[in-house]
């Protein structure tokens, strides 16, 4: 059985993220079957994140394009592409 753990976290308070080492990052890191990190995910990360110096810019890049590239409605709560020059055929 899995433990549940509850985070609390307080968004109006500015605080600078802890920097973790490359080995500690290794296991957020890891491709699942689910969650692949080569090909096409590969690709499109390295290019939205061209610019961005810090892991946390890379991370508010990323998020952001999933933010104006993906879409849920009440007939699919899957997240599926919207628009994105890798998905022009689709």
């Amino acid at each position: 059985m899995k433990t549940r753990v509850d985070y609390a976290v307080d968004l109006s308070a500015r605080r600078t993220a802890e920097s973790l080492g490359r080995a500690e990052l290794e296991h957020f890191l890891r491709p699942t079957k689910l969650l692949p990190t080569d090909g096409i995910v590969k690709a499109t990360a390295t290019e939205i994140t061209r610019g961005a110096k810090t892991d946390i810019e890379k991370a508010r890049t990323v998020y952001e394009w999933i933010v104006d590239n993906t879409f849920s409605g009440p007939e699919n709560t899957r997240l599926r592409p919207r628009r994105h020059p890798l998905h022009a055929g689709v």
